[in-house]
C-alpha cells in the first residue's frame, strides 16, 4: 500500500511536469512563427506623411539600436479575377516588391486556380470616367508566391498600391532587435509622434495577439489544474496507507505507549513516513518527468506539419514550473498527514490493551 501511495505520488508529478513543458514549447513555436511573419510593432499614419515619420524615427539615436527595420505598407481592398475565378482580397503594398507582380498566399492561389508566373486582373476600389461612365480601375498583375499567415492578404508593390488603389490603411511596419522591448520601443515612438503632433495608432504584437495568448493561458491553467487532481488522488493514497497503519498497529503503538513512548514521538515518526512519501515521491517524480521530456526532445515525437505547422513535439524547459509542480505537490502531500495524526493521537492505549 505504501509503495503504491509512493508510486502515485510519482507518476502524478512526472505527468504533470511533462505536460506543462509540452505546453510551454507549443507556446514558444507559436511565438516564434509570430514574430517571423508578423512585424512587432505598426504605426497607422495618414499616407502622406510616412515618410517623414520613418525619416524622424530613423535618425533618433535612442531608437537606431532597437529597430533592425522599418517598411512603409499602404492597406486597401481589392478584386482579383483570374480566367476561371474571382475573389475579394485585402491588398498591401510594400516598397519590397517590383512593379507589375502580386504575391499571393498558397490558398488564394488554388481558389482562383492560377500558378506562379500566371497573369491575373485586379481591380480597384479607385474608379476612372470613361466613354462609358464611371469604371473600378483594373490592372493586370504577375503572380508570385508568398508564404503568409493571412489567406486574404495579397502583397504588391508600393508604387502600384499609390497609384492604382485607394488606401483606407497606410502607415510603418516596424521589425526590433529585441521583440520583447516592444511595449518600451512604442512609448519612445508615442513620444516623437506627439512632439510633431501627428495624428497616429500604434499597435505592438503583443495587443494584437492577445486573445491568442489569454487563450494559450488559460488553456495551460486547465491544464495544471486539472493533472493536480493526479496528485491529489495520490496523497488520498498516503492519507489511506498511514490510516490503515494506525488501525492494523494499533496494539503495537499501545504497547510503545505503555512502555514509556510518548504519542508527539510517534506523531514525529508518522509525520516523518509521510513527508518521505511525499517529498522523495515528488522528488523522484520531477526526475522522471525531466528524463521523460529529455527523451521526447532528443528523439522527437513526429507530428502532422500540415496541422500543427511543426513536424515534432516541442519542448520548453522552464526550471520555475519544475519548482511550482513540486511545492505544489508537497504541499498537498503533507496536507494529507492532518488527518492520520489526528487519529493517532486519539487511540487509547489503556482500552486496546485490555481488548
Amino acid at each position: 500500500m505504501v509503495f503504491i501511495a509512493f508510486l502515485s505520488v510519482v507518476l502524478g508529478n512526472a505527468v504533470l511536469v511533462s505536460v506543462v513543458s509540452i505546453m510551454n514549447g507549443f507556446q514558444k513555436e507559436i511565438r516564434a512563427q509570430l514574430l517571423q511573419n508578423t512585424p512587432h510593432l505598426t504605426i497607422e499614419l495618414d499616407i502622406y506623411q510616412t515618410e517623414r515619420a520613418k525619416a524622424w524615427l530613423s535618425d533618433n539615436p535612442e531608437l537606431k539600436t532597437e529597430i533592425l527595420q522599418i517598411r512603409p505598407f499602404i492597406l486597401s481592398a481589392g478584386l482579383v479575377q483570374s480566367k476561371q475565378s474571382a475573389q475579394a482580397v485585402l491588398l498591401k503594398g510594400y516598397d519590397a516588391l517590383d512593379e507589375g507582380f502580386i504575391a499571393l498566399p498558397r490558398s488564394l492561389r488554388f481558389n482562383l486556380l492560377v500558378r506562379p508566373n500566371d497573369s491575373i486582373k485586379v481591380y480597384s476600389t479607385k474608379t476612372s470616367i470613361g466613354p462609358f461612365g464611371s469604371a473600378p480601375i483594373t490592372k493586370t498583375l504577375k503572380v508570385l508566391d508568398m508564404p503568409s499567415d493571412n489567406d486574404f492578404i495579397a502583397t504588391i508593390s508600393l508604387a502600384d498600391a499609390k497609384k492604382f488603389f485607394s488606401a483606407f490603411s497606410a502607415g510603418l511596419e516596424l521589425k526590433l532587435r529585441e521583440p520583447f522591448k516592444v511595449d518600451l520601443v512604442a512609448f519612445e515612438i508615442k513620444k516623437i509622434l506627439e512632439t510633431y503632433s501627428l495624428p497616429y495608432k500604434v499597435t505592438t504584437w503583443i495587443e494584437l495577439n492577445e486573445p491568442l495568448w489569454n487563450a494559450l493561458q488559460l488553456e495551460k491553467t486547465v491544464y495544471f489544474i486539472v493533472l493536480t487532481l493526479i496528485i491529489i488522488v495520490a496523497s488520498f493514497s498516503i492519507l489511506s496507507a498511514l490510516v490503515l497503519f494506525v488501525l492494523e498497529k494499533r496494539k503495537e503503538l499501545a504497547i510503545f505507549v505503555a512502555l514509556g513512548a510518548s504519542y508527539q514521538a510517534l506523531r514525529k515518526i508518522f509525520i516523518l513516513l509521510g513527508a518521505v512519501l511525499g517529498v522523495g515521491g515528488t522528488f523522484v517524480g520531477l526526475v522522471v518527468g525531466l528524463c521523460l521530456c529529455l527523451a521526447l526532445d532528443f528523439y522527437g515525437f513526429p507530428l502532422d506539419e500540415r496541422v500543427f505547422g511543426i513536424s515534432k513535439l516541442p519542448i520548453e524547459f522552464n526550471i520555475k514550473n519544475y519548482l511550482l509542480v513540486g511545492l505544489v505537490s508537497t504541499l498537498i502531500c503533507l496536507a494529507s498527514l492532518i488527518y492520520p495524526v489526528k487519529r493517532l493521537s486519539k487511540l487509547n492505549s489503556t482500552q486496546i490493551l485490555r481488548q
